[in-house]
């Protein structure tokens, strides 16, 4: 929807504009605008609805609200720019990709699982909405729903809380890859795999009672929905970017403003005047990840850009904000803002993710299907064991069961022996296929390197511990650049040639670093951040002391909770050093009981209670 502004119509222009340049989906959503229920507009089809629509808005004096929606949003009929196009595709195949995806053991894409073909939808609370029965007067429809696509689709502003992995990020990858893919190709339906079951009921109110004394048993049913606001098109921006470049807090275009300067930077530049354009038409969704990925003290600063959209010449777009919960600081978020947390995934959520990575497993050949069938029954029964259902609740920890199970065969209990099971799997999983044929012509990387599989992973440690000491105390991004991790592995493999191997290795086939950037200014990251978290809690648990540093760390803020709980996790299930683990909390321990007011003495007690 949105486009083209229209000027003052009376009823018969209005009809002719709802039947000639509005889709269903588009009069749904401005049925959604007015809190109006669509399905009770006594017709069927299009044609019949808007005409109702038209007739209900008429009776109740609110004809003008109408037709000032209409003169605010417009509707696509212009489609998408052409100049837009280069762009779209770009992000509708880069926010496609799964971050941890098998590979074949040559390295191939043929194997590969998509976003699209996993994705689960996520729920992030429950939240009501009212419209107005379009018949009865006295009836309000009470819509329920909880689907974190729901609220995104509902609300023009929100901030989405999650816990590490809980998939904050994979949500508005895959919400920019369907708005993407939709804007390139309307006629696919792309909208309707952004789906979701949300609660109707209605309530009848008598006089001045209210809902519940006006009606004791409302009859509840259950509805499908999905994403109608096709005329969208999205931007994907990942904060620690943006904090990592000069902007002022409180202008409206600082966002705007980055996003220009980095289509230019990525060869966009045709692209930049027609979104400029849409985004005063408020045509662009927003979708803002990772407020926790920012270093501390840049987090006002970011938060003030974002709430600075209300403003300005931009304020008419929609956005939408990540963040972890631990990293949350209400008094800084934009105030009126609502604010959802993630949940943990439900069983059926996570046996629907098991049966849809099999199962496309399966279609690629990478598995019998009999193999298929039997692991898809193997890890369902593994994630409901009392140890593992925790960890099985998380879509990132559920991914890397389903990776080491694949390749690795067996499940470890602990979250620390899981993300190690996973590393294993990812640097080594081509030994699984030597003997099968493809495998056999890959050379042992290894041997070539003159290096073990331990001393490959410390190399992996003391990068992932350069990257989150940068991101964390030097308020920049958690990128470390190629110059670097070659320096690095040059120091660990003894020559330029090994460390060029590796990092080909580790990139292309083992995928424990992804590259960014052109070869002039390429930089690596780690797949996930948890990922990054749990190699440098590997460094700092081998470090001798660690009993003295861990406390250092502790005060350093939010940025290092998991990489000490994760090293204490290292020490205790991966090395058997319980002692040495212990040793550590006891130091992260203040030496006397904090003071009522001390935040931080009292944050060194929790941190020390978790690890």
């Amino acid at each position: 929807m949105y486009g083209r502004i229209i000027t003052k119509m009376n009823q018969t222009e209005i009809l002719r504009f709802l039947q000639e340049r509005v889709s269903e989906d588009e009069l749904k959503t401005i049925c959604f605008h007015l809190q109006v229920d669509y399905e009770s507009l006594p017709a069927v089809g299009k044609a019949g609805k808007g005409l109702e629509l038209i007739k209900f808005m008429q009776r109740r004096g609110r004809l003008p609200e109408l037709e000032a929606i209409l003169s605010r949003l417009g509707a696509v009929g212009e489609g998408t720019p052409d100049s837009v196009k280069p762009y779209l595709k770009v992000i509708a195949q880069r926010t496609n990709r799964l971050a941890l995806a098998p590979l074949d053991p040559q390295g191939r894409d043929a194997a590969a699982i998509s976003l699209e073909q996993v994705f689960i939808n996520l729920d992030a609370g429950s939240a009501t909405y009212k419209t107005a029965h379009a018949e009865q007067e006295n009836v309000t429809i009470h819509q329920r729903y909880s689907a974190a696509l729901a609220h995104i689709h509902y609300r023009p502003r929100l901030v989405l809380l999650g816990d590490p992995g809980s998939g904050k990020s994979t949500l508005l990858r895959f919400l920019t890859h369907c708005l993407a893919q939709h804007a390139l190709a309307p006629d696919k339906e792309w909208t309707k795999l952004l789906r979701w079951t949300q609660e109707k009921t209605p309530t009848f109110v008598v006089g001045d009672l209210s809902p519940s004394e006006g009606d004791k048993s409302p009859t509840t049913n259950k509805e499908e929905c999905h994403w109608t606001m096709g005329g969208l098109l999205p931007v994907l921006v990942e904060l620690r970017d943006f904090a990592a470049t000069p902007f002022a807090p409180h202008s409206p275009t600082a966002v705007w403003q980055y996003i220009e300067n980095r289509l230019r930077a990525e060869g966009f530049d045709e692209a930049v005047p027609a979104l400029h354009a849409l985004a005063r038409q408020g045509r662009l969704l927003l979708l803002l990840d990772g407020v926790d990925e920012v270093p501390l003290e840049q987090r006002p600063a970011v938060w003030q850009a974002i709430a600075a959209l209300s403003e300005g010449p931009y304020l008419e777009n929609r956005w939408v904000a990540t963040c972890r919960i631990l990293s949350f600081a209400a008094a800084e978020a934009p105030k009126g803002v609502p604010v959802q947390t993630l949940q943990p995934l439900n069983k059926e959520q996570i046996d629907q993710f098991i049966s849809s990575w099999y199962g496309v497993l399966a279609e690629t050949g990478e598995l019998g299907a009999e193999q298929a069938r039997q692991m898809t029954g193997q890890l369902q029964t593994a994630a409901r064991r009392p140890r593992l259902q925790p960890l099985a609740e998380n879509p990132m920890l559920l991914t890397i069961m389903a990776l080491v199970q694949t390749y690795h065969g067996t499940l470890p209990d602990e979250r620390a022996r899981l993300y190690q099971a996973c590393v294993e799997t990812l640097l080594l999983r081509w030994q699984r296929h030597k003997e099968t044929g493809p495998g056999a012509e890959m050379p042992d990387v290894l041997a070539e390197l003159g290096v073990n599989q331990q001393q490959l992973e410390r190399l992996l440690w003391e990068i992932a511990w350069k990257a989150h000491s940068r991101a964390a105390d030097r308020q920049e991004s958690a990128d470390i650049a190629e110059t670097e991790v070659m320096g690095i592995a040059k120091n660990h493999l003894g020559s330029y040639q090994k460390a060029e191997q590796f990092v080909e290795y580790t990139e292309r086939r083992a995928h424990l670093l992804v590259g960014h950037g052109g070869q002039q200014q390429r930089v690596y990251r780690f797949p996930h951040r948890t990922f990054q978290e749990y190699l440098a809690a590997c460094y700092v648990a081998s470090q001798r002391d660690f009993s003295r540093g861990a406390p250092k760390l502790a005060q350093r803020g939010d940025s290092w909770r998991e990489v000490l709980n994760l090293a204490a996790g290292t020490l205790v299930f991966n090395q058997s050093n319980v002692e040495k683990a212990l040793d550590g909390i006891r130091e992260v321990l203040p030496e006397r009981v904090p003071a009522a007011a001390d935040t931080g003495g009292w944050y060194r007690v929790w941190l020390a209670a978790e690890m």
